[in-house]
């Protein structure tokens, strides 16, 4: 985000950036991105147009999953960008 003056600027997501929004630290829904990389109870891999984010934790699943959006449930421990 920038300030523009007075204005706060958002990213334009729809030049494909992935779109995080995170619940606690139970469930997190990710928007805008390409495919699932890795899939297992302790790591999510999921490919963006630009980026690869990397969910860690424990107990970890993917409830809902439709093209280009996913719901994770479980013990989220870390987010990171690769």
């Amino acid at each position: 985000m920038e300030k523009d003056g007075t204005t706060l600027v958002m990213p334009d997501i729809t030049k494909g950036c992935m779109l995080v929004t995170i619940y606690g630290s139970e469930i997190a829904l990710i928007e805008n991105f390409k495919s699932i990389i890795e899939y297992s109870d302790s790591i999510i891999k999921l490919q963006g147009k630009h980026k690869r984010l990397v969910i860690r934790g424990r107990e970890l699943s993917i409830e809902r999953y439709t093209k280009g959006d996913c719901k994770v449930c479980g013990v989220v421990e870390e987010f990171s960008f690769e």
